[in-house]
């Protein structure tokens, strides 16, 4: 297992860990796609592996990158309902609403 550090800090964080199978997950996705997308490459990841993406909780330094991240690389979104639900509710974490497409934004 690898465990790499893309951010971490009030203006964004995010963890990318790959499993020795070759599956990936993200844990938050507090900076933007793109940033989260070199970060992963820098670091010899691949980001198609991702299967999940994991919100801790709703604050904008954890869910700031969502909404495109989700649109450029579809996966599954996990959090508790409350995390879920309360991201859905703040519109001006991303200037509008967050969608989780090609996901089902499980509550867990």
């Amino acid at each position: 297992m690898k465990v790499t550090v893309l951010a971490s800090g009030s203006k964004g964080n995010s963890v990318y860990i790959e499993g020795s199978g070759g599956g990936a997950l993200l844990v938050d996705a507090g900076i933007s796609s793109r940033r989260i997308r070199s970060s992963v490459e820098a670091c010899k990841g691949d980001i198609s592996r991702v299967e999940g993406l994991c919100i801790t909780h709703e604050h904008s330094d954890h869910i700031r990158g969502i909404d495109v991240l989700t649109r450029q690389c579809p996966m599954t979104v996990f959090g508790t309902g409350g995390t879920l639900a309360g991201g859905e509710r703040n519109p001006e974490i991303t200037g509008h609403r967050l969608s989780f497409p090609g996901s089902a934004g499980r509550g867990v």
